[in-house]
C-alpha cells in the first residue's frame, strides 16, 4: 500500500513533458519569428503543446494589436497571440538600445531567463543596434547562468553573406563585419550556435532558386534542430 502511495505522490509531482523546453525568442515578432513560434508550439500525436515561448519585443502592445499600425515594430497580430496563449508570452524589452526604449514595461525582462533552457535570437537589421542586443542577451545570459550554475543554449540567427546584397545592397562589407562581432559576442557563451540562413521566400521560389534559398518550414527546422542539439 505504501508503495502504491509513493508511486502515486510520484505520478502528480512529476511534470508531464519531460521533452518540454522553455524557449525564449528574442526579436520574434517578424515573418520568421512568427514561423519558428508555430512549429516550436505545434501539437504532438497526442494533441498537447510541450513547449513554452517566450517573446522579447521592443512594443508587446504594438506587437499583439488587432491590426498593424506601425512599420517600425513587428506584429505577430492578437489573433496569433490568442491562439498560443496558453504556451506563449511577450515581454518587451530595451532591444539593446537604452536610449530609445519603447515598451512601457522593459524594466526587470532578464527574468525571463530565469527559466530559459534556450535563448534564439531572432533581432534583425544591420545597425550598431544588433550589437547592443546581442551584448545585452549574452550580459543577460551569463550572469543568469552564473547565479543559477547551470547553462542556457543560445541560437544565433543571422543571414548568409551572399544574401546580405539582396535585403540591404549598402555598405555590405560592413554588415559583414557587424553580423560576425555579433557571432563573436554570442561565442564567448559557453553553449552557442551560429546558424546562417539564406533568404526565406515562398515554397514556388524556394524550389526555383534551386537550394540557393530557402522555405519558412525548412528555416524553422534547422532552428529546431539546433535547438534540439
Amino acid at each position: 500500500m505504501k508503495i502504491l502511495l509513493l508511486l502515486f505522490l510520484i505520478a502528480i509531482i512529476t511534470p508531464l513533458g519531460s521533452n518540454a523546453l522553455n524557449i525564449v525568442v528574442a526579436g520574434g515578432t517578424g515573418r520568421l519569428g512568427r514561423v519558428l513560434i508555430s512549429s516550436l508550439l505545434s501539437p504532438l500525436p497526442s494533441g498537447k503543446v510541450e513547449n513554452y515561448v517566450t517573446v522579447l519585443s521592443r512594443n508587446c502592445f504594438l506587437a499583439s494589436a488587432p491590426n498593424r499600425v506601425s512599420a517600425d515594430f513587428g506584429f505577430l497580430g492578437q489573433k496569433f497571440v490568442d491562439k498560443y496563449a496558453n504556451n506563449m508570452a511577450m515581454r518587451d524589452w530595451d532591444g539593446g538600445d537604452l536610449l530609445d526604449i519603447v515598451g512601457k514595461d522593459w524594466v526587470g525582462w532578464e527574468e525571463v531567463l530565469e527559466k530559459a533552457d534556450v535563448v534564439v535570437n531572432l533581432c534583425g537589421g544591420f545597425t550598431v543596434q544588433r550589437e547592443q542586443a546581442q551584448q545585452r542577451l549574452s550580459d543577460a545570459i551569463r550572469s543568469t547562468e552564473t547565479r543559477n550554475n547551470r547553462v542556457i543554449k543560445q541560437i544565433i540567427i543571422a543571414p548568409t553573406d551572399e544574401v546580405i546584397p539582396t535585403l540591404s545592397p549598402v555598405a555590405i562589407s560592413a554588415k559583414v563585419k557587424r553580423l560576425e562581432k555579433c557571432e563573436d559576442i554570442a561565442n564567448a557563451g559557453k553553449d552557442v550556435s551560429c546558424l546562417r540562413v539564406g533568404l526565406v521566400v515562398p515554397d514556388a521560389q524556394a524550389q526555383a532558386s534551386g537550394g540557393k534559398w530557402c522555405t519558412g518550414s525548412d528555416f524553422a527546422q534547422l532552428c529546431i534542430e539546433k535547438i534540439n542539439a
